[in-house]
């Protein structure tokens, strides 16, 4: 299993990373990664990078340091998320949405 996921932070990527408890290196450049990255910043799962940075070679390493520092409280809070995700019946869960939506119409 990896301890790290380094990636732009793509919705498809963290959800796969949270599923399996990995924490996450983002570094987003386009459209909802973003936010995407920022909401796993916010749930202290990963650490954001600005891949234009003229520092990112330090911050990098800065970042590097920083996760794997505190890493059991990143894993900690990673495997929580995960435990949310896992929980949740998808399926279900659009079933139940497409059925209120179809009482609407």
């Amino acid at each position: 299993m990896p301890k790290l996921f380094i990636t732009h932070g793509g919705l498809n990527s963290i959800i796969e990373a949270v599923k399996f408890g990995v924490p996450l290196l983002l570094f987003p450049f386009f459209g909802d990664q973003y936010n995407n990255a920022e909401a796993m910043a916010a749930r202290g799962v990963a650490k954001v990078l600005d891949i234009r940075s003229k520092t990112l070679e330090k911050e990098l390493a800065e970042a590097l340091n920083e996760i794997f520092a505190n890493y059991s409280m990143y894993k900690q809070k990673t495997e929580e998320l995960s435990n949310k995700l896992n929980s949740i019946d998808v399926a279900k869960e659009f079933l139940d949405a497409f059925r209120q939506l179809r009482k609407t119409l």
